[in-house]
């Protein structure tokens, strides 16, 4: 059995079990609380102002301008909890 809860709020059941060689059943009182991780991707904005939002199901072009060869192009990249909830979050090494 497994619940996958769809709102952000505290959930309580009562779970009816049959078990062998128990001439009654067992009732058992689960509590949980459902909650979703809300978190933000932003890019620098190319002219200073507010930050870009990245989207989290396309892809996102990021224009790095021209840059030759020897050269660096640097942009900052904003991750945001925006939730209640703290998350660990591992970013993937680049590979040389």
């Amino acid at each position: 059995m497994s619940f996958t809860p769809a709102a952000e709020r505290i959930h309580n059941y009562n779970v009816v079990c049959t078990v062998r060689k128990k001439p009654t059943r067992l009732t058992l009182n689960v509590k949980g609380e459902g909650y979703a991780i809300h978190q933000s991707v932003q890019l620098e904005h190319p002219t200073g102002g507010r930050p870009l939002e990245l989207s989290a199901t396309g892809l996102n072009n990021v224009d790095f301008g021209q840059v030759l060869v020897g050269e660096r192009a640097v942009k900052q990249v904003y991750l945001l909890n925006l939730g209640a909830i703290n998350y660990e979050l591992v970013w993937p090494q680049a590979h040389p």
